[in-house]
């Protein structure tokens, strides 16, 4: 009995120790040839190889001492002490899930107010197999209103409205197009000041012109920003950002945008790290000047704690579409980032309340769909902590419509108004 117990909880390890590697690493190799393959090499070597020769040598004396815990040969201690520590491993991560979901059920202190509905959108043909389809939730798009306290936000900002939308991963079959279609009236409806687009346009490289010109018919009332992502970068980024170009969305990385309201200045400035550049450059990206509060836009939440570190008073990501296959009580499955759980989806405070991360999780998805995880798009009141505003008695927003702003870039040869 304490064999088949062992032997379960090994491969209960190993499962887990194949999910940590897929997500932290194997994931992030970009699509090709070689992807599928380097995925099946991990699985084999983390799960399918060492479960294979248990259960072939499972009655074994060596196997038999070390599942019953009582090792009294060189063999049997040469195998009880990797699974030892594989058992660890195993009841390590459990702690640091049950902690992620302790954590999960506490709503963020930054979020001062929050709603959220399903649009009631026509639904595509699904692409997943039909025993799937009963928790398919690819297509119950949530439209999300959330006002976020902004530390340092200066409150002639206070009730500026962001559109955050993130990987769209446009697709054009199975009458998708009508139904994205829908989405951007669904973004344009929430009349915002800005709308930005964190990364993902697309999956294939032959719908980059079409994903962009899509897109583009999301406008914010004063600008429409971006940064790309790693789908993009794996298709072809510089048709994407040459396309984003002639469309009227400007590209974020490496690069500043602001918006001046007398002497205080909102600025937004992005990254498609490390899919692009490196972290060495956000120090000096994230440079505040006084009365200056700083906004990034970062494909991967995963810059986040260095960004909040470097200035940043608020980070927009998306990428990990929130676990994209959720399962029950055990939560996402499927989360492409160096840090786990850490960042599946939803607002977050960094260095000791000074940053807001905000992850969305996205509109698309990448592969055949979405389980138990429905798509989003977010509605982002930004509230200033020294404004009354920010504890309204009606629960209105401020009319960011009726605020007055001009746009300007940065840029070596200093500032200039975005055309």
């Amino acid at each position: 009995m304490l064999a088949a117990f062992t032997l379960l909880l090994t491969a209960a390890a190993c499962a887990h120790l194949f999910l940590q590697g897929f997500n932290r690493v194997v994931i992030s190799i970009p699509d090709g040839p070689h992807k599928k393959p380097a995925w099946a090499a991990w699985f084999a070597v983390s799960t399918l190889l060492p479960l294979s020769l248990l259960m072939v040598f499972f009655d074994a004396e060596p196997v038999q001492q070390a599942l019953h815990l009582s090792p009294g040969s060189a063999p049997a201690w040469a195998l009880f002490l990797p699974l030892l520590a594989l058992w660890s491993f195993g009841a390590w991560r459990l702690a640091a899930w049950l902690r992620w979901r302790l954590r999960r059920t506490e709503p963020s202190p930054a979020i001062v107010r929050q709603t959220a509905r399903v649009a009631n959108l026509p639904r595509p043909e699904s692409w997943l197999h039909r025993p799937l389809q009963r928790w398919e939730t690819t297509f119950d798009l949530e439209v999300v209103e959330r006002e976020l306290l902004v530390p340092g936000l200066d409150p002639v900002f206070d009730g500026f409205v962001l559109a955050h939308v993130a990987d769209l991963h446009y697709e054009s079959a199975d009458g998708r197009t009508e139904w994205f279609a829908e989405v951007t009236r669904l973004v344009n409806a929430m009349r915002a000041d800005v709308v930005v687009f964190t990364g993902d346009f697309v999956n294939r490289g032959s719908l980059i012109d079409e994903s962009v010109r899509l897109h583009a018919t999301m406008r914010g009332r004063l600008a429409t920003l971006a940064v790309m992502g790693n789908h993009d970068y794996w298709t072809n980024p510089r048709t994407v950002r040459e396309a984003c170009r002639r469309a009227r969305i400007r590209t974020l990385h490496h690069r500043r945008t602001t918006i001046e309201r007398g002497p205080s200045r909102l600025t937004f400035t992005g990254t498609d790290m490390p899919w692009g550049g490196h972290s060495s450059h956000l120090p000096a990206l994230l440079h505040r000047e006084p009365g200056e509060t700083l906004i990034l836009l970062s494909h991967s939440p995963d810059n986040a704690p260095v960004a909040a570190r470097a200035g940043a008073s608020l980070v927009l990501s998306g990428h990990n579409h929130g676990g994209q296959y959720r399962l029950p009580l055990i939560g996402p499955l499927v989360v492409p980032s160096r840090t786990g759980l850490r960042f599946d989806g939803g607002v977050y405070q960094l260095n000791r309340g000074a940053c807001v991360l905000h992850v969305s999780r996205g509109v698309g998805a990448s592969g055949r769909g979405r389980i138990l995880c429905p798509p989003e798009i977010v509605r982002l009141v930004l509230r200033s902590p020294q404004s009354p505003a920010s504890s309204e008695k009606d629960g209105k927003p401020a009319c960011a419509d009726e605020r007055s702003g001009s746009v300007l870039t940065a840029s070596p040869q200093g500032f200039a108004p975005i055309s």
